[in-house]
């Protein structure tokens, strides 16, 4: 430290007031006993368990994204299917009708067709 000491503001730079003090300080402890290690190791683990908590959490929600896509694709494919099935029953009737009109098929089977 660097200083200068004085009664009054005024004589603070003259004369026998100036006082030149040298003292090292030591901020750090020379011997801890393996604690700044031990903090570390132990930072260490808490880093490595959030990210196993991490990974764990975006596993289950990837399968749950999964399963989700899944479930869209699934009733996608079923609706698919329902309006194709609609749409053939529509073209049975339709041509049972026309069979029936022209003379080929039975009131009986154009009937049937509906049904």
């Amino acid at each position: 430290m660097l200083g200068f000491q004085s009664d009054q503001l005024s004589s603070l730079f003259r004369g026998a007031s100036k006082t030149w003090s040298f003292v090292p300080q030591v901020t750090q402890p020379i011997f801890t006993a393996g604690r700044l290690k031990s903090n570390v190791k132990f930072a260490r683990a808490q880093r490595e368990l959030a990210l196993a908590s991490i990974s764990k959490r975006f596993e289950q929600r990837s399968a749950k994204c999964r399963t989700l896509w899944f479930n869209i694709a699934e009733r996608k494919r079923s609706e698919r299917n329902r309006k194709l099935l609609v749409t053939t029953l529509q073209d049975r009737s339709r041509l049972a009708y026309l069979r029936y009109q022209g003379g080929v098929d039975t009131l009986l089977n154009a009937l049937d067709a509906d049904s």
